[in-house]
């Protein structure tokens, strides 16, 4: 799957308009052979010069997955990234809330959308053009408690959508 990273920062809001969040860089690895090492170095490279408030991987990353030859006899994702430079927090992976934050963020049609996604972030531009519901769900159905994963049509790729939900 690809490794996806995203940064984003917030504006603060003014007198015309609320505070808005840019998404305005992404990395998407997707080479073959990939390792840890390889994807930490291509994120600190994009991020030469800038400091961060935070920054988050997903919940996954923190797995003990065995491996023999690991100290431990685990290895955990999140401890490889730290050793090459990438030290992170526990994203939240409550999906229904943070798809709900980010509907807040766009806003209702004709509203001034308070997230803004970078022209470069083609990646998260195409998975959220492409993220679609299940068929037969409409604003009601939303209303009456089905998990989101009863709602959102998997098939698509969201890893993109994921690091964004996480923001």
């Amino acid at each position: 799957a690809p490794s996806t990273c995203l940064w984003a920062a917030l504006e603060p809001a003014t007198e015309d308009r609320p505070k808005r969040l840019h998404i305005y860089r992404e990395v998407y690895d997707t080479r073959r052979g990939k390792t840890i090492q390889m994807t930490a170095e291509l994120i600190k490279d994009c991020s030469e010069g800038e400091e961060y408030v935070q920054t988050l991987l997903d919940p996954s990353c923190w797995n003990r997955d065995p491996a023999p030859d690991a100290v431990g006899g685990f290895f955990i994702v999140a401890d490889e990234y730290a050793r090459h430079g990438i030290y992170a927090d526990r994203a939240n992976n409550e999906v229904e809330a943070s798809v709900e934050r980010i509907w807040r963020y766009l806003g209702e049609p004709g509203q001034v959308p308070q997230l803004v996604i970078h022209r470069n972030c083609e990646n998260l531009v195409r998975e959220l053009r492409r993220q679609r519901w299940k068929s037969g769900i409409n604003k009601l159905s939303l209303a009456i408690g089905l998990k989101m994963s009863d709602k959102i049509d998997n098939s698509d790729p969201d890893h993109a959508i994921d690091a964004l939900r996480y923001i």
